[in-house]
């Protein structure tokens, strides 16, 4: 499906004001490149590389050069390739770990209900009965996605996982948590919007709002952040 002219000239002129149109015109490029160049890899984090990419090909196609806009995007998204290579590395988590990880998802998730902030570390430690050291190691583990294979992949601090950092910094907690489960960032197990919904005592729709309102956020970071 071809992108209107009208539509990458209005863009380039004004982002902003046509960022959901354009949005959405690039979301099967995406899906396309992704299956080509990714092996149809599913990880947030190969998306978001991906809609990097895609931002700055739309910064840079210039149609006087003669080439269609959507053979100038797929050859910027060639490096998608190399960016699922670079996440192929992997770790061998220990099974205790790996069920701490879930206690700890759990606890995080009881106090935030009950304090209505994030806890801090000492308030994890306490009701996990674990020192703060071990929580922190914990915490490390937590940086690795956690599957139900011991070998699990690792994804390195890669320009795409800083962005999302800078996002997640910037929220709320109860928005941070939406976004641990909608990306499994952190390590967090992926949820659905109702399991969500019903962990966090809000309605399915206000996970909606918030979890798209989380999506534009790292979509207008990673365009204002692209090359």
């Amino acid at each position: 499906m071809a992108i209107e002219p009208k539509l990458l000239s209005a863009w380039q002129k004004d982002p902003q004001s046509h960022q959901p149109e354009i949005s959405e015109a690039l979301k099967p490029h995406i899906d396309k490149a992704i299956q080509y160049y990714a092996q149809g890899s599913s990880r947030p984090a190969i998306r978001m590389r991906a809609r990097t990419l895609a931002m700055g090909a739309l910064k840079s196609y210039d149609p006087q050069k003669g080439a269609k806009f959507e053979t100038h995007l797929m050859n910027q998204l060639k490096p998608l390739t190399r960016s699922l290579h670079e996440m192929s590395d992997v770790v061998r988590i220990p099974e205790q770990a790996k069920r701490q990880l879930a206690d700890l998802n759990r606890t995080e998730t009881d106090l935030l209900g009950e304090l209505g902030r994030e806890p801090l570390e000492e308030e994890l430690a306490e009701r996990m009965h674990v020192s703060t050291d071990y929580l922190k190691k914990l915490k490390r583990y937590g940086s690795v996605r956690v599957t139900e294979d011991p070998i699990v992949a690792q994804e390195p601090a890669t320009p795409e996982k800083m962005l999302q950092d800078w996002v997640y910094d910037s929220l709320d907690p109860v928005d941070k948590q939406i976004m641990r489960w909608k990306l499994g960032y952190g390590g967090a197990k992926m949820l659905t919007n109702a399991e969500i919904a019903r962990r966090l005592r809000l309605s399915p729709g206000a996970i909606s709002q918030r979890a798209s309102k989380i999506a534009d956020m790292l979509e207008r970071t990673a365009s204002e952040h692209s090359a």
